[in-house]
């Protein structure tokens, strides 16, 4: 498809949401700006329940989704990891089934997929990743996931959670700065005309209101300028993912990719 693309000139756009929200783009801007200085580590937790109970889901249906969590959750945060941290040189997961996961309806037999795994990245100019992704944690927030992210580097440190209930936040403190880190509040340009009280409102303005990935696919056709996520994006994402999950089927250990 990529290459297709690339033969037609085409404008092409994979749908990655989690990067246009309020705290991600902060945290984008806050690292593009050096508060990490050269950065050391980037870890990111993706918790969510939607596994916890056994019933047969096609998400976990080797046939039917490919991979578990690591190609559905994952890719999300291995999308995110290169925006803010640059391409992957080596990439290794280990990954577990908490869940045991009921036949399909007809009875035929399937291959079950992950229901958590954790990724280790090391990108390309040095710094560690360890991206974690699980669908069996009981969060206890209406949505029933939260977002973590911690980077580290020379000159400071950034903290960013969203509860996807009402915590939209990123904390940081800088390594010339005594602690504990500090909230570090999300400018108004970032917010624009999103409401803040809850995270849904936000997620709702974010791509109806500002028009965020749409609007930047309309702006790319009139532009013929490419999308931040367009099909080479997704087809470098595909490739960590399928380096992570040959990773997890293995020994964990990173290898190139």
């Amino acid at each position: 498809m990529t290459e297709a693309a690339k033969r037609a000139e085409a404008v092409t756009l994979v749908p990655f949401t989690y990067r246009h929200m309020p705290v991600m783009r902060w945290v984008k801007r806050l690292i593009d700006e050096g508060y990490l200085g050269a950065p050391h580590r980037l870890g990111m937790r993706y918790f969510t329940g939607f596994a916890r109970e056994g019933e047969y889901a096609w998400r976990f249906d080797a046939d039917v989704a490919g991979s578990g969590v690591i190609g559905d959750l994952g890719s999300h945060w291995l999308s995110i990891a290169l925006w803010l941290m640059g391409d992957v040189a080596e990439i290794g997961a280990v990954s577990t089934h908490t869940v045991a996961r009921a036949d399909r309806s007809d009875g035929r037999p399937y291959e079950r997929t992950e229901d958590g795994a954790v990724m280790t990245t090391r990108f390309a100019d040095g710094a560690l990743g360890v991206l974690e992704v699980n669908a069996t944690c009981w969060e206890g927030t209406p949505f029933g996931q939260t977002h973590h992210l911690d980077a580290h580097g020379r000159d400071g440190t950034i903290h960013a959670t969203c509860d996807w209930d009402t915590v939209q936040e990123v904390r940081g403190v800088r390594a010339d700065a005594p602690g504990p880190a500090a909230v570090l509040p999300i400018p108004d340009d970032i917010w624009g005309g999103a409401r803040r009280e809850t995270v849904h409102d936000t997620y709702r303005d974010v791509f109806r209101v500002e028009g965020a990935m749409v609007g930047e696919f309309i702006d790319s056709v009139r532009s013929r300028e490419p999308c931040s996520t367009d099909f080479a994006h997704g087809l470098r994402v595909q490739q960590l993912v399928d380096a992570a999950a040959r990773s997890a089927a293995g020994d964990g250990a990173l290898r190139p990719v």
